[in-house]
């Protein structure tokens, strides 16, 4: 358990970093905007290419992976849907909600899951992340849309799909594993020594956009929806995972991302798209401090 305790740390420290170096004016605020778009465009996609175009993928089994994911998402959606009915949550404030339940944050997925699985689970995160980013998004896009806002809805979160280098790397990592790229790009390892730098900069950037004051205006909706986010959400992915008979490292990948805290990207979207943005601002903190205790818990259980 202690092991498992450090390694979960681990992921948080460059977090910590993060908060501290925004928080300490050490950069300029401007930095912080350039770091993010440098790896969520560059660096990721790189880590995320390379694993793909390296990786035994023969040995894969996806398709457990992806009935798992959309089972997920789609009973996660019907309970909160229902849930919005009884409690009479108002349209924004259900948006907010809802992006705080089905998007975990890719950054630390992909951090937690490389620290307690090993390197060599890289390939079955990236097809965690292959089907839940792009679902998710357009999912949380679709109920931003019906909060009222003006905003373009489906089609906009089609395009945006369509152009998240995160999905356009796993293609093109697949077209490099086909044609048999792999054994030349492990020779010739730029793509490796890029894609290192990913995590720790996603995750200082992660760190930078912490709200401490919006965690403590925290209120019953904050802790319910992170309840549900942090614990009733890996929760179902396990039994699913069980059920489909998913393969035990693709299993632990799609349940350890599950638990991570809902993605920082909400506050923009609720912001531009006139949903709750202060209630996002309140789960994305607040999930992401009290994350450390229940990814551990989910850890330990994958773990055994």
């Amino acid at each position: 358990m202690l092991q498992i305790f450090l390694l979960v740390l681990a992921v948080f420290v460059p977090i910590v970093i993060g908060y501290a170096l925004k928080r300490g004016a050490f950069v300029p605020d401007s930095f912080w905007a350039p770091a993010e778009k440098l790896t969520y465009y560059i660096l990721l996609p790189a880590l995320v290419i390379n694993a793909i175009a390296t990786g035994r993928l023969s040995d894969l089994d996806a398709w457990p992976m992806f009935l798992t994911v959309a089972g997920t998402l789609g009973a996660a959606t019907v309970v909160l849907i229902l849930a919005r009915g009884v409690f009479g949550i108002a349209p924004g404030t259900f948006a907010s909600i809802y992006h705080g339940v089905i998007r975990p944050n890719g950054y630390m997925g992909i951090a937690t899951c490389l620290a307690v699985l090993g390197p060599d689970a890289l390939p079955q995160v990236s097809i965690v992340i292959a089907v839940w980013i792009p679902a998710g998004l357009i999912l949380a896009v679709y109920m931003f849309a019906r909060s009222g806002s003006a905003a373009p809805g489906v089609r906009h979160a089609w395009g945006q799909v369509a152009r998240n280098p995160l999905i356009l790397s796993v293609f093109i990592g697949l077209f490099l594993n086909a044609v048999g790229a792999g054994p030349f790009l492990r020779d010739f390892s730029a793509l490796e020594v890029i894609g290192r730098a990913a995590l720790p900069i996603g995750l200082f950037a992660v760190g930078a956009g912490v709200d401490l004051a919006a965690a403590r205006a925290a209120g019953r909706q904050v802790l319910a929806t992170s309840a549900v986010s942090l614990i009733g959400l890996p929760a179902l992915v396990a039994v699913l995972a069980w059920a489909l008979k998913v393969e035990p490292i693709g299993a632990a990948a799609l349940v350890l991302y599950a638990a991570m805290p809902t993605s920082s990207s909400g506050f923009i979207m609720a912001q531009r798209m006139n949903a709750d943005a202060p209630l996002m601002a309140g789960l994305i903190t607040f999930q992401t401090a009290v994350s450390i205790v229940t990814i551990t818990a989910v850890a330990i259980f994958v773990a055994i």
